[in-house]
């Protein structure tokens, strides 16, 4: 929940200049575009890595895939860009972002 919480706080403060990270960066060539995935694999990293701490065994999470963390990031990303665009504010998602994240992961079969 925190992290997922952290996410939101740091998108709703710099709303514009998220949208514009994940809708206009892609555009800016490839340079641009070898940033964002870099800047993408540094939070894969972070989750693998956090999803294989014996803290997070002990919660039922991890380890974790390396595709499902892109299907949680992505999805992170994709519902801040759909919400800003809307005018939506992001802390009004925050429960179905935490409820989703956990979702994913979660072990099979959980």
């Amino acid at each position: 929940r925190q992290a997922i919480e952290a996410w939101i706080s740091s998108g709703e403060a710099r709303s514009a200049l998220m949208l514009s990270w994940i809708r206009d960066v892609p555009s800016l060539g490839a340079p641009a575009r070898g940033l964002q995935r870099d800047a993408m694999e540094s939070f894969i990293d972070m989750v693998g890595t956090l999803g294989a701490t014996d803290e997070f065994r002990a919660a039922g999470v991890g380890p974790v895939s390396r595709r499902r963390i892109i299907m949680l990031l992505g999805g992170l990303r994709e519902l801040t860009a759909i919400t800003v665009e809307e005018g939506g504010s992001m802390s009004d998602v925050t429960d179905e972002a935490v409820d989703a994240s956990i979702a994913l992961l979660s072990p099979h079969g959980h």
